[in-house]
């Protein structure tokens, strides 16, 4: 795990995950450094954030890391158009959140693990996704 002590380091500006194989989740305090431009983490096999996401490159990965961290705070999260085959599994880290949108996606299933940890939810949004 990445020590939490790095989430305070407000001006970091580069991070050097490389090569770091038990690594398979990046933590959403990394969201939180806002003056992180560059993250390197090859080498690493990721399950969150989704491989959706990271197949699409750091800044994306930065950025739906800056949103779970605001998601934290304001209890609302927006993944449409993110390309999602699945729910990510970070979600499920999100226990207070009250909003959820996975508007145009490719989910076709729903994780019961969300639907048990986000009992507060009050508005979840699913259109145009693969749903049988």
């Amino acid at each position: 795990h990445i020590p939490r002590e790095v989430g305070n380091m407000s001006s970091l500006t580069s991070l050097d995950l490389n090569a770091n194989v038990g690594l398979e989740e990046l933590p959403l305090f990394l969201g939180g450094i806002t003056q992180l431009r560059i993250l390197t983490i090859e080498g690493s096999v990721l399950t969150m954030p989704a491989i959706e996401i990271v197949r699409k490159g750091i800044p994306c990965v930065m950025e739906h890391l800056r949103y779970l961290s605001e998601a934290t705070m304001e209890h609302k999260l927006d993944l449409s158009h993110y390309g999602l085959m699945k729910l990510p599994a970070e979600v499920s880290q999100l226990p207070d959140l009250r909003e959820l949108n996975l508007d145009n996606n490719y989910i076709s299933e729903f994780s019961e693990k969300v639907c048990r940890q986000c009992t507060g939810m009050t508005l979840l949004s699913l259109r145009n996704n693969r749903f049988v």
